[in-house]
C-alpha cells in the first residue's frame, strides 16, 4: 500500500474521530503528495513519497523555527507530528 493511500485512510479515521487539527494536517500531506505526482507527471513510488514527506517536514520545521506567525500554530505542530509518524520517526 502506498504512503498516499495510508495517509488518505488516516484522514478518514481522523474525520470519524472528529480530530480537526489532525484532519487539516493530513490533508496538507495528501495535497503535497498529489502535487508532487502532478509535477513529475508520474506515479510516485514509496521512496519518492517518503522523500516528499521528509522535504515537507523540514520545510515546516524551518518555517516554525524562523518565527513565521500563523493563527493556527497548533496545526503546524500537528503537521510535523503527522509527517514524522508517516516517516516512522520516533516522537520526542
Amino acid at each position: 500500500m502506498s504512503v498516499l493511500v495510508e495517509v488518505q485512510d488516516s484522514v478518514k479515521a481522523a474525520m470519524k474521530a472528529g480530530d480537526k487539527q489532525k484532519v487539516a494536517a493530513l490533508r496538507m500531506v495528501v495535497c503535497e503528495l498529489q502535487n508532487e505526482a502532478k509535477r513529475t507527471r508520474t506515479d510516485l513510488d514509496e521512496g519518492a513519497e517518503l522523500g516528499v514527506l521528509r522535504r515537507e517536514q523540514v520545510r515546516r520545521r524551518l518555517n516554525r523555527f524562523q518565527g513565521s506567525r500563523r493563527d493556527d500554530a497548533g496545526v503546524t505542530a500537528a503537521e510535523i507530528r503527522c509527517y514524522a509518524v508517516n516517516l516512522g520517526v520516533p516522537q520526542r
